[in-house]
């Protein structure tokens, strides 16, 4: 039976609090604002409301509505649900699993609807119309099986891919982390925001054009573009200050802080999206800027400095005032040489990663068309 997700799914759209019942002593319930209260596979709110509106139980799925649309957690206990999220609970006929890895398969279609001038948004209605196959729930069940099972061999290979990617900035620290960090970014990096809204417009969106960076293509480390983010080429002739070079440093402003990836000779002429920003190298090498933006120090410092109160954002002043170590040529040189050797070993791993990506798809894609 295919029937639409709001006929099968409660969906609980979030409310943003009165500002005068906000709080970090925890008193309350706490504050879910958006996809920055998302860690990793778990909450992690920062902020408490004494005056909640919408509100999530125990097992609703969290979605992100805007911004990183799609991004999704399970929730653990009652939280209050800001405008930057809904809850998601399944109604008796539909299994959470089967709606959980659903979510999953149809992230892309439901970020394709987002609008907005400032970030893209999706609505109650755009989430409840999505069409979704609903076979007996011991089918679902055996479905949900299945896929949580090539799910955890998928994430065992991320688990190595992280403690690769954990020597990374073990070497950075090793060098750089006792280091004066009395340097500025600006100082090492030109900083150019993303377009604003008024100059790239939903609407501007085609096919298997110039592929636009969001914060959403930044994942482990890696410019992932998405064919159908990206526009025609005319449009990305008129908006040439935002085109990537070599070696450009993309850092997604918005949600999660420290997304970063390096721009390689296949990105070259992409776009900058609106909720990223470039780092064009000046004097310090792509290699040790990244691993300066993605430090846990960085990250932190970010996050501090972020505006918003429902998502974290980033503007250039913030940005380019952010304190780097200082690095002479010779140490950069040498971080490149230590760095490279440890790379090709994560460039091994990460390959058999989208390997594993690729044929979870793959099974998605059956399950969901009943041919599993």
């Amino acid at each position: 039976m295919t029937t639409t997700l709001a006929e099968v799914c409660t969906i609980t759209m979030g409310q943003a609090p009165t500002g005068d019942s906000y709080n970090a002593r925890g008193e309350g319930l706490p504050l879910i604002a958006g996809a920055g209260d998302f860690k990793g596979e778990a909450l992690a709110p920062t902020k408490f409301t004494t005056k909640p509106g919408k509100v999530s139980k125990p097992g609703d799925i969290v979605l992100s509505i805007r911004a990183s649309i799609g991004a999704k957690v399970w929730a653990d206990g009652e939280y209050c649900l800001g405008r930057g999220v809904a809850g998601l609970r399944p109604g008796p006929e539909l299994d959470d699993k089967y709606l959980w890895h659903w979510l999953t398969r149809y992230e892309r279609d439901l970020a394709s609807k987002g609008r907005g001038a400032t970030f893209l948004q999706v609505n109650k209605t755009d989430i409840g119309e999505m069409p979704i196959m609903v076979p007996a729930l011991a089918e679902q069940r055996r479905i949900a099986a299945i896929l949580d099972h090539a799910d955890a061999l998928r994430a065992k290979r991320r688990q190595i891919l992280a403690h690769l990617d954990a020597l990374t900035q073990a070497i950075f620290n090793d060098m750089f982390g006792t280091a004066a960090w009395d340097s500025t970014l600006v100082d090492i990096a030109d900083v150019q925001i993303g377009p604003f809204g008024s100059l790239l417009h939903r609407e501007d969106y085609v096919s298997d054009g110039v592929p636009v960076i969001n914060p959403m293509h930044i994942r482990d480390g890696q410019l992932q573009p998405d064919g159908e983010f990206s526009v025609s080429e005319n449009k990305a002739a008129s908006l040439s200050t935002y085109r990537l070079c070599r070696g450009d440093v993309v850092l997604g402003r918005r949600g999660e802080m420290g997304r970063a990836g390096i721009a390689g000779p296949q990105h070259v002429g992409m776009l900058c999206g609106t909720g990223s920003l470039i780092l064009r190298p000046r004097g310090a090498d792509s290699r040790f800027l990244h691993s300066v933006v993605t430090s846990s120090r960085m990250k932190g410092h970010l996050e501090r400095s972020s505006l918003g109160a429902t998502l974290p954002n980033l503007n250039a002043t913030i940005v380019k005032a952010s304190p780097v170590p200082q690095a002479p040529a010779d140490a950069q040189a040498e971080f490149a040489e230590r760095l490279a050797a440890a790379e090709a070993t994560v460039g091994s791993a990460r390959r058999a990663a989208n390997v594993d990506d690729d044929l979870f798809v793959s099974l998605q894609s059956r399950a969901f068309r009943g041919e599993l």
